[in-house]
């Protein structure tokens, strides 16, 4: 009976296993929860599994406190700290493991016990939730100090977007330079990231007004919203609306660069109105509907 019952047990956790590798074989997750989980070959001295509390603390001290650099595009090392959102990955990726694995180590009883229920644990996860502002203003200082940042002037994006809308010729070629404008545009005026500029639809844009009483109690400005998915791995279903504003400089405006991509959709490339209806009857849409 108890062989039977070992058996039973060891398959199930087969089972756990594979659907959890189900989970991540389309993610970024699985990769990025490997990175911690690799040892240091230098440090043997303790093994590093089976994973408990004692040796998280550890852990998260060293990277807490080490140097965090990675690799700009020309290969020179771009130093940074480990933030909050860090340190929680950290924990989430060696408690994944310590769920698919405490089977294995039925004798620590340490393994057994959830690591944020550890008190060292929580100690360390609300104790970068609480230096988070001072970092993140560190971090500021260390750009202006001289950190690159890939940003735009407004000169850049002048320049960027007027050689759009030249050296184009023909209806269909001048919509291509017209549309590479309107995604340059809306996505430095709200931080788009560039998959969800590319994945937006026509129906996706509509005018609201905002509110700003910056201009004076109750005023409204009108603006371009957009709805989109954040485009984040690990996180979809999730929709935000997007507001860009009409820019005092023209070659800079993103709602003009729209309204420009619209005339040559209709006029230049002379393409019937598209059918905006969605429609619901697609489970899997959901609130949103199926649009094409």
């Amino acid at each position: 009976m108890k062989h039977a019952l070992d058996a039973l047990e060891a398959q199930s956790h087969v089972i756990h296993q594979g659907i959890a590798a189900e989970e991540q074989s389309d993610k970024e997750t699985g990769g990025t929860y490997a990175r911690h989980l690799t040892a240091d070959p230098s440090h043997t001295i303790i093994p590093a599994f089976p994973i408990i509390p004692a040796k998280v603390t550890l852990f998260l001290e060293y990277e807490t406190t080490c140097p965090q650099k990675r690799k700009r595009d020309d290969g020179s090392d771009l130093t940074g700290t480990l933030g909050v959102s860090g340190v929680k990955q950290i924990v989430s990726a060696l408690e994944h493991w310590r769920l698919k694995n405490q089977h294995k180590y039925p004798e620590v009883p340490a393994v057994q016990i959830g690591l944020r229920h550890d008190l060292r644990i929580k100690t360390f996860e609300s104790a970068a939730a609480y230096k988070e502002p001072l970092r993140v203003k560190m971090a500021h200082n260390l750009k202006a100090k001289g950190t690159n940042a890939d940003t735009f002037t407004s000169a850049n994006l002048i320049k960027c977007a007027g050689w759009c809308l030249t050296d184009f010729k023909g209806p269909y070629n001048i919509y291509l330079g017209l549309r590479d404008c309107a995604m340059l545009l809306t996505s430095c005026s709200v931080a788009f990231r560039g998959d969800s500029t590319r994945s937006l639809l026509l129906s996706d844009l509509f005018m609201t007004d905002v509110l700003m009483n910056s201009k004076g109690l109750g005023e409204t400005v009108p603006a371009l919203t957009m709805l989109a998915d954040n485009a984040k791995h690990n996180q979809t279903g999730r929709t935000d609306e997007h507001r860009a504003f009409r820019h005092q400089f023209v070659e800079l405006c993103p709602v003009g660069s729209v309204a420009f991509l619209l005339f040559s959709y209709h006029h230049v490339r002379d393409c019937a109105a598209p059918d905006f209806a969605p429609d619901f009857s697609d489970l899997e849409y959901r609130d949103w509907g199926k649009r094409e």
